[in-house]
């Protein structure tokens, strides 16, 4: 924004020179980019960074919206401030419940159709880089943003037609003890069928609304807890490595022309990824977690690799491999949450997904800040998404143990309700024969003192 459009306005209207800038709350790998551009602009003038290093800022923002603040451009800051929050709430809206009507019409490729609708994300991203550059040239800022209004204008239409299938009639096959059949009449004392009462409609939508209520109770589940942490770390490693993959690729050698070609090759290989890895789990070769755990594991590798490996070919192979698993890990985890999750708790459980992330994202500016200004190096970042990806490894191995415990825990109570069900209709057996034993002998008893009188 500064580089874009503050700086060419005031230098059209040629009162560069006696603007004063200021910069507040920005992290410090920010605060860096806008001194160098600064020092550009003004080589003979001392620049100054005013930081105040207030814990919240006012108004509150996130970490994707611009941190620099300019006092002649405060209203920027309000406008970006209220719009970023609107279109925050309307992506969630609009993008997080697709992968629940999915699940609902693929039940069998369900990880191949996510990665065809999201592999449009990367197709959108390569195609709109070159589009917006273009119409930034030809028609300006604000035709740029009417053209990207009627694309997505395109969506409404296409959210019309998605319907929620109807439950289809499964197909019992006959074995060749059912192959024949007899015509059975109904007894008599059959015919007479007592049905009870038809429950009123306030009983009917007290029920609804209990098991409206009863969705959440998904979020109590440790098994979905666990899989909302994995969704977490694999969205967590996607950002802060692009946020960081310029610096890093500046510290291996990568010139600044070819920085969008690094982007270019992550995108394209995430796209491929999206598109292939899919039919792996969808194949049977592997499971969704083993699948899951195998990509966080080779994530950890991958970044231990690019610390002791230097150099503008490893920071492209990178890209490559990276985009690769970012690009699976996003296909499969949608299919974790259906698989291990009740049906019943599906419409809650997968725009929930990744509910922990907002909150965790927050330590990300700090995190990258401390790294790059305090320690002058990114190698203690990559050792903490090490650590982090192995917890996820480890995580995505626990999960299925976890599930296997929780149905035994749950056939247990089943177990001992039908051997306690069986004990007590034997104990009924038996206190009938005594009761019949006894009669029969009271009728011995009474049998024989009638001989003896007679």
């Amino acid at each position: 924004m500064l580089r874009d459009f503050v700086i060419p306005q005031l230098q059209q209207r040629g009162c560069l020179q006696d603007i004063i800038f200021m910069q507040d709350g920005a992290p410090p790998h920010i605060d860096r980019h806008v001194k160098q551009l600064l020092r550009q602009h003004f080589a003979d003038a001392w620049v100054r960074s005013f930081s105040l290093h207030f814990p919240i800022a006012l108004p509150l923002r996130s970490p994707d919206n611009t941190p620099c603040d300019f006092w002649l451009w405060g209203f920027l800051k309000d406008n970006s401030t209220v719009k970023g929050q609107h279109l925050s709430i309307g992506f969630g809206l609009g993008t997080l419940s697709l992968p629940h009507y999915l699940s609902l019409h693929f039940s069998k490729h369900l990880d191949k159709a996510n990665g065809f609708a999201f592999a449009g994300d990367s197709v959108g991203y390569f195609l709109l880089t070159f589009i917006t550059e273009h119409s930034l040239v030809m028609y300006g800022l604000s035709g740029t943003f009417l053209i990207i209004s009627c694309v997505m204008l395109h969506s409404v239409a296409a959210a019309f037609l998605i319907k929620i299938p109807k439950e289809s009639c499964h197909k019992t096959e006959l074995d060749s003890s059912t192959e024949k059949c007899e015509n059975l009449e109904i007894p008599s004392d059959l015919k007479e069928v007592n049905s009870p009462p038809a429950p009123n409609y306030s009983t009917v939508e007290t029920a609804q609304q209990k098991s409206e209520i009863r969705t959440f109770r998904v979020f109590l589940d440790p098994v979905y807890i666990l899989i909302i942490i994995i969704q977490c770390t694999m969205l967590y490693n996607y950002s802060t490595i692009y946020t960081i993959l310029i610096d890093v690729s500046r510290d291996h050698g990568v010139s600044i022309d070819h920085e969008v070609y690094l982007f270019l090759v992550v995108s394209v290989a995430e796209l491929f990824g999206r598109l292939l890895l899919g039919s792996i789990t969808d194949a049977g070769y592997l499971t969704k977690l083993n699948f899951t755990a195998l990509s966080f594991a080779s994530l950890a590798l991958l970044y231990a690799v690019i610390i002791w490996i230097k150099g503008s070919a490893m920071m492209m192979t990178f890209g490559i491999f990276f985009g690769l698993l970012i690009g699976g890990l996003n296909t499969v985890n949608v299919g974790v949450v259906t698989y291990y999750i009740d049906k019943e708790y599906h419409s809650i459980a997968v725009p929930s997904r990744l509910i922990l992330y907002p909150p965790v994202s927050f330590t990300q500016a700090p995190l990258i800040g401390y790294f790059r200004d305090t320690l002058r190096s990114y190698d203690g970042l990559f050792y903490t998404l090490i650590g982090i990806c192995c917890m996820s490894s480890l995580i995505c191995l626990l999960i299925p143990h976890i599930v296997v415990w929780r149905k035994r825990r749950a056939w247990f109570p089943c177990l001992l309700n039908t051997v306690t069900s069986k004990i007590n209709t034997e104990f009924q057996k038996v206190q009938t024969t005594i009761l019949l034993l006894k009669d029969e002998l009271i009728r011995l008893q009474l049998r024989d003192s009638k001989n003896l009188t007679v």
